[in-house]
């Protein structure tokens, strides 16, 4: 939010969702970020982006997690996606391309036991510079290509 000069597209396919993280921006002043209601890319006008970030649904449904803590409480497309939870990171991998420019990073949060299938998944489908980033207790959390 401290690039002012940014433009911003802020994505979710949850209308209490984006109704919240507007009421967010207008809180700090945030005048410089569009919503959409969307499912992924779907209604994304076509643009290039400098950077996509995602913190997409990644959770089996079968993962005993579900039923523990305060995610017991989020809605589960929030929180789950098929095949064993990589369904809709494999969406963003290889949707995200036609929406990034040339040199554009894709950044997301995964799972803590997803992140080699991720950077095989990015960089089979031609990223590079693959990193990918530790959470606080050393799982690899968050994974990052660069578009050629």
């Amino acid at each position: 939010l401290e690039f002012h000069n940014a433009n911003i597209t802020a994505v979710d396919a949850s209308a209490s969702a984006l109704a919240v993280a507007q009421k967010n921006a207008q809180q700090l002043k945030a005048n410089h970020i569009d919503f959409i209601e969307s499912d992924w890319f779907s209604h994304v006008p076509t643009a290039q982006y400098d950077l996509i970030v995602s913190n997409p649904p990644y959770v089996c449904h079968t993962d005993p997690h579900l039923y523990e803590g305060d995610v017991q409480f989020e809605p589960s497309s929030a929180l789950v996606s098929e095949q064993d939870g990589i369904q809709d990171i494999k969406t963003i991998i290889t949707t995200a391309e036609q929406f990034l420019k040339p040199n554009g990073y894709l950044l997301f949060e995964h799972g803590y036991q997803q992140g080699k299938q991720v950077r095989n998944l990015l960089e089979s489908s031609g990223f590079k510079s693959v990193e990918q980033f530790q959470d606080i207790q050393g799982h690899t959390r968050a994974t990052m290509g660069t578009k050629p």
